[in-house]
């Protein structure tokens, strides 16, 4: 927040003031809803700028309960959220004061009651009007667009030196928010089984899969060792012969 949105926030809690005596005072003695009802937008315009206020002065903060509530205090800050409160709250205040310039005039004094009672309103609404523009201006680089649709116009290459004339497409800083936040919300769930799961490592313990790889490497480069195979002559194999098998003596032979 610059220090111009700072001064104009400060003006819209300081109109909030002399409004509410004014509204009141005129709905109480005209018994008509506006400008009255134009004091629900003056409220949320002030408590968003005690807010957006209060979020500058601590946004430097440290510890685990400011760093969960700072978290919370960055997502209502966002620069597109703040814009949309400033187009809805400029655009309701509006409605407030077209209502109450058409609504059929009663005594000299009461118009003269209404007409006081409208300028915070006109106020607020020119705060918030403003701020919505320079948002838009600055969040959507208009003018950096402009500069590359301007540059669009012209031929794409120099036609002496045949470089890129052409600049970019610009960064959009809305865009840009927006694309860091949901990479920072967004995560992927591991799912790991016990083979390959990551455990800690002792001093002087090499990692499990260095001590795979080289096992399997050893097993490779080692020479295989033959196993002892016994070779009988043929005359051994043909004087011996397997001897008969003998039954198991039958209890029903005599």
């Amino acid at each position: 927040m610059g220090s111009s949105h700072k001064s104009l926030r400060i003006i819209s809690i300081l109109t909030f003031i002399p409004a509410f005596p004014l509204c009141i005072a005129h709905g109480v003695l005209s018994n008509h809803p506006v400008p009255a009802v134009g004091l629900v937008p003056l409220a949320f315009s002030a408590s968003g700028a005690i807010f957006l206020l209060r979020r500058r002065a601590v946004e430097h903060g440290s510890g685990d309960d400011e760093e969960e509530s700072s978290r919370l205090a960055a997502k209502l800050s966002h620069p597109v959220l703040v814009f949309t409160c400033d187009v809805i709250l400029a655009a309701a205040m509006m409605v407030v004061l077209v209502f109450t310039w058409i609504a059929p005039g009663g005594s000299p004094s009461l118009s003269m009651l209404a007409a006081y009672a409208t300028i915070p309103l006109l106020v607020n609404f020119t705060i918030h009007l403003l701020l919505a523009l320079e948002a838009f201006y600055t969040g959507l680089a208009i003018h950096s667009l402009v500069q590359w649709l301007a540059w669009r116009t012209l031929p794409p290459d120099c036609p002496h030196c045949h470089e890129n004339l052409r600049p970019p497409f610009p960064q959009l800083p809305w865009l840009e928010r927006i694309r860091q936040r949901r990479q920072h919300d967004d995560y992927a769930a591991l799912f790991v089984d016990d083979e390959h799961r990551y455990r800690d490592e002792e001093e002087g313990e090499e990692p499990i899969h260095v001590a795979e790889h080289e096992q399997h490497e050893d097993m490779q480069h080692s020479p295989v060792q033959p196993q002892p195979v016994e070779v009988r002559k043929k005359k051994d194999r043909k004087g011996k012969t397997t001897p008969p098998s003998e039954d198991p003596p039958s209890p029903w032979n005599p």
